[in-house]
């Protein structure tokens, strides 16, 4: 008997945790093959996992943080500050919120410069990206358009 296809929310679950997969894959420099062999699976498998057709097993979440990917990231999206590199991307970021404020004469309160820093984190930075992989103009118009945003 065959697998009942899922459709909708589940669906739509997996394909987002398999394109994650994917990126963090393509950010160490593997290709599916070498990714399976570290993780002793087929190429197939991994093939299935970012396709989003089968799901990422658990099991498989531990393995991914050894090889330094936020295992957070991939199977929800958003990371987490218990992943070192995502620490430095934050902090990153912080000093990125820090330095605009100051350059423009703003007052900006802690929790605004972290939720600032956060945003710019989650939605412009994938976690499998350098920091330098953004230039310093476009990172301060992202500073910018955010403090604008939010403080109104």
């Amino acid at each position: 008997m065959a697998k009942p296809v899922v459709v909708g929310r589940r669906a739509r679950a997996r394909q987002d945790v398999g394109a994650r997969l994917r990126m963090a894959r393509e950010s160490l420099g593997l290709t599916q093959q070498q990714f399976a062999e570290a993780f002793e699976l087929t190429k197939l498998s991994v093939l299935q996992y970012e396709a989003g057709r089968t799901p990422l097993p658990t099991d498989l979440l531990p393995c991914l943080e050894e090889l330094g990917i936020d295992s957070a990231w991939v199977a929800t999206g958003t990371p987490t500050l218990a992943h070192l590199p995502t620490r430095k991307r934050f902090t990153w970021a912080l000093q990125w919120v820090k330095r605009e404020s100051a350059i423009h004469g703003l007052t900006i309160a802690l929790e605004q410069e972290v939720e600032i820093a956060w945003c710019i984190m989650v939605q412009h930075l994938q976690p499998a990206q350098a920091n330098e992989c953004l230039p310093d103009d476009e990172v301060s118009a992202i500073v910018r358009d955010l403090i604008a945003n939010r403080l109104g």
